[in-house]
């Protein structure tokens, strides 16, 4: 009787431990970074002007339009919410100077080993740079900072389209968050003087 209760529980754990291996788990909403949240960098200036030099493709390896979320419009989002002017004699200039996210066809399976799970057959590098100038009189650079950050995810090819629509919403979400951590800590650095509360 035991025997029988013990391979019971055996089988029904080894399935569930498959069931888990092999199937991706339901994608979850999107936690998007909330930068309302977080304190305002107020810069001693006039005015902040938000432009982008980097225009989203669709030749490949690029995929940003094809993403749910464009990385750029992130990134815009974050220098809107988190780029305050408090008044100055001077002006500011936010420019993303790239706003990528690559697909990459991996050789060989680049998950972690395991008995059963989803081969990881592409890689996808979503890469955020940007720069923050404060403009003299004249229009010149008296000073910046800039920040360029990199984040990477592997997918499988046999994933449903909502599935795999919601790990790459994720890895925007990721970018912006990495690119508002390196972006605060060089304004910080750089533009010190140029803080205010």
């Amino acid at each position: 009787m035991l025997n029988c209760i013990r391979r019971l529980l055996i089988t029904g754990l080894a399935t569930l431990a498959l069931a888990a291996c092999g199937t991706p788990a339901p994608a979850q909403q999107s936690a998007k970074a909330d930068f309302a949240q977080m304190p305002p960098l107020g810069l001693a200036v006039s005015a902040i002007d938000i432009a982008s030099t980097y225009q989203p493709s669709a030749q490949p390896p690029h995929v940003e339009t094809q993403l749910p979320v464009l990385l750029d419009g992130e990134i815009k989002r974050w220098a809107q919410v988190r780029l305050v002017a408090r008044g100055g004699a001077e002006a500011a200039r936010f420019t993303i100077t790239e706003a990528s996210v690559v697909a990459v066809a991996l050789d060989r399976d680049a998950g972690l080993p395991g008995l059963v799970r989803t081969p990881q057959t592409t890689r996808y590098d979503a890469v955020v740079a940007g720069m923050l100038v404060v403009l003299d009189a004249g229009g010149g650079t008296r000073a910046f900072a800039s920040a360029r950050t990199q984040v990477s995810t592997t997918l499988g090819k046999d994933l449903s389209d909502a599935f795999r629509r919601q790990r790459l919403a994720d890895v925007v979400d990721q970018a912006a968050a990495a690119f508002n951590v390196e972006m605060e800590k060089s304004i910080r650095a750089n533009l010190a003087a140029n803080l205010t509360r």
